[in-house]
């Protein structure tokens, strides 16, 4: 079963009212004590876990109501460890965290990723975390790939205005950053068959309603805009 090879964490780590075993075993009361023990200093669990009177036997409460934040996502990546998966898909790992924790989930996650090999899948919507995280970042919007190439690349000189867009919304670090515009309605006459984006975006050609950009070579990334098309026009609307 592929499935078998692939471990999830979400933004929310919900985590049943039960032990903290019961949470990590999920019921497979067949795993591996070892393997367990190993995940456990893995994910930094055994931390805080071991100095607990009752250790793994400690109630998890309603929702893991026992545990902080960073706790409860640390057990719910001990959890996904305890699979031996080949890929974590991290979606949103972060969010629901204060700044000072949100880097130690991080610091660990990329400290499985470099001594374990572990292949990570982030989801998130802040690209400074996918910078410090990711050797590569794909942007989509709206479903749609715009923007993909080497984190470094992509976040210190991003190419497509819904990028700039993305780090605007996080830090003043970039003099292209570019906020996107207020929402606009199509022009009269004009279909919806651009590019998904030319309603908000604040660099949008008179071709971007009409035309959807095909995705082009810049330098080693793939940006999807008419803004690197040598073939269009370049008033504006």
């Amino acid at each position: 079963d592929q499935r078998a090879l692939l471990a999830s964490v979400s933004q929310d780590a919900a985590l049943f009212d039960e032990s903290l075993r019961e949470n990590l075993l999920l019921g497979r009361t067949d795993r591996d004590p070892a393997r367990l023990a190993e995940v456990l200093l893995d994910a930094e669990v055994a931390a805080f876990v071991d100095p607990m009177p009752l250790g793994l036997d400690t109630p998890a409460g309603t929702r893991g109501s026992a545990l902080s934040g960073g706790q409860r996502q640390r057990v719910a990546i001990a959890r996904a460890l305890a699979v031996a998966p080949d890929l974590l898909v991290a979606d949103e790992p972060t969010s629901m965290l204060d700044v000072s924790i949100r880097m130690g989930v991080l610091n660990l996650l990329a400290q499985l990723k470099r001594e374990r090999g572990l292949a990570i899948l982030l989801i998130t919507h802040d690209l400074a975390s996918a910078r410090y995280l990711a050797d590569r970042i794909l942007v989509l919007y709206r479903g749609r790939l715009v923007e993909d190439g080497p984190s470094e690349q992509v976040v210190a000189t991003p190419a497509h205005p819904y990028t700039r867009a993305l780090l605007a919304s996080i830090a003043d670090t970039d003099r292209r950053a570019v906020a996107a515009a207020p929402a606009q309605a199509l022009p009269a006459g004009r279909h919806d068959q651009g590019c998904p984006f030319a309603t908000r975006c604040p660099e949008r050609l008179d071709v971007c309603w009409n035309s959807d950009p095909e995705p082009r070579a810049v330098g080693d990334r793939s940006v999807r805009c008419h803004l690197y098309s040598p073939a269009v026009p370049a008033s504006r609307d």
